[in-house]
C-alpha cells in the first residue's frame, strides 16, 4: 500500500460510515423523512470533504478552473431542462433535494461534476493505456451506468418527478454526452488531480444506490 493509499483511508472510511448509516436510515420507514431532510447537506459537505482531501494547495487553482465551468455548464442544461422539457425530458425538482434556483437545486449539479471527476480518474488510473478518444465516452457510458441506478432511488424518494413516470432515453443519452464533454474537459487540465478516493467515492455513492433501488425505497 503506497503512500498516497494510505493518505485517504480515514477520510474514506468516514465516507463509508456516513453512507451505511444512510442505508440503514432509509431502510428504516420513520426515518426516511429525516433522511431527506439532511440529503443535500450531506450531499455538499460529504463531496467537498472528498475534494478537498483529494487535492493540493497547488491544484487548487487547476480544480477550480476545471469544476466551475462544468458545474455552471451542467447548471444551465438542468434550467433549460426544466423549463422546456426539451433536454432530459418533462420533469421537476420537488424540495426534497433543498433550495432551488430556477426550478433547480444547485446541490444536484454539484454531485454530477463530482460523480465525472470520480469517473474519469477511475478511467485516468485504471485504464492509462486507453487513447484519450477512447476514454472519453467510456466515462460517458459509465457515468450513464451510475445515472441507471440513480434514477429509480431518486424518483421513487420524490427527488424529481417524471412527467407521465418514466424516465425517457433522452435523459440517459443527455447526461452521457455531459459526461463525456466533462471528462474530455479534464483532459484539458493535466494537472487536474486525479486521486483515487476521488473514484472511490463515486463507487460507494453506487453501492449505495444500488442497495436502496434493490430494496424498492419510498419516501
Amino acid at each position: 500500500m503506497n503512500l498516497q493509499t494510505r493518505s485517504f483511508l480515514p477520510v474514506l472510511l468516514i465516507v463509508l460510515m456516513f453512507y451505511s448509516v444512510g442505508v440503514m436510515g432509509h431502510l428504516v420507514r420513520p426515518l426516511v423523512p429525516v433522511m431527506l431532510a439532511i440529503t443535500p447537506w450531506f450531499l455538499l459537505l460529504s463531496g467537498l470533504m472528498v475534494a478537498v482531501a483529494s487535492t493540493r494547495f497547488q491544484e487548487a487553482g487547476t480544480v477550480v478552473f476545471w469544476f466551475l465551468p462544468l458545474l455552471l455548464v451542467t447548471f444551465a442544461f438542468e434550467v433549460l431542462g426544466v423549463a422546456t422539457g426539451e433536454v432530459f425530458g418533462a420533469y421537476h425538482y420537488t424540495e426534497a433535494l433543498g433550495v432551488r434556483i430556477a426550478g433547480v437545486p444547485p446541490v444536484i449539479g454539484w454531485n454530477w461534476v463530482l460523480v465525472v471527476w470520480g469517473v474519469h480518474t477511475a478511467a485516468r488510473n485504471w485504464l492509462p493505456s486507453v487513447p484519450v478518444h477512447l476514454l472519453t465516452p467510456l466515462v460517458g457510458v459509465a457515468c450513464v451506468a451510475f445515472d441507471f441506478l440513480l434514477e429509480p432511488v431518486a424518483t421513487g424518494l420524490g427527488y424529481w418527478v417524471w412527467e407521465g413516470g418514466t424516465v425517457p432515453l433522452r435523459n440517459y443519452l443527455a447526461w452521457g454526452i455531459i459526461a463525456a464533454a466533462g471528462s474530455w474537459w479534464a483532459g484539458r487540465f493535466p494537472k487536474l488531480p486525479s486521486h483515487p478516493l476521488l473514484a472511490w467515492y463515486v463507487g460507494v455513492q453506487a453501492v449505495f444506490f444500488a442497495i436502496l433501488g434493490a430494496a424498492g425505497v419510498k419516501a
